[in-house]
């Protein structure tokens, strides 16, 4: 009888553990505060954004390419894109200016895959690079 009633207790919920959980996730949350406060628009804009979309034309002589994407999925200029072609990352783009439904990126060239280019059609992937 006295067995059965260890096991019992043992399989419970330990609520000192739950507490110390709650009390981590909250000091984490304060330690992020001053990074919040030193920058403020990080606390206007989504802090974990992904869009996809595709590359709807492209300009080789300027090194842009207008995207499928615009404000109305978040972005804002400055943002970094990874375009993708049969899952294998082609180059990075950086927006430029985003219209509602659209915006134009700058190639960069620095990240171009050796013998690559971007083409119409291609997937573009967002990832937190803000």
């Amino acid at each position: 009888m006295v067995e059965r009633n260890k096991n019992e207790a043992a399989a419970r919920p330990q609520p000192a553990l739950a507490l110390f959980v709650c009390w981590a996730v909250l000091l984490a949350a304060l330690a992020a505060t001053p990074f919040l406060l030193h920058d403020p628009s990080l606390l206007r804009r989504p802090l974990v954004v992904f869009s996809s979309g595709f590359v709807m034309g492209e300009d080789r002589g300027f090194g842009f390419v207008l995207l499928s994407l615009g404000k109305n999925r978040g972005l804002l200029p400055g943002d970094r894109f990874r375009v993708l072609r049969r899952g294998l990352s082609i180059c990075e783009l950086r927006v430029r200016k985003a219209a509602d439904d659209w915006a134009s990126a700058d190639i960069l060239r620095e990240t171009m895959r050796q013998g690559e280019r971007v083409t119409v059609g291609d997937s573009v992937s967002h990832e937190l690079f803000r």
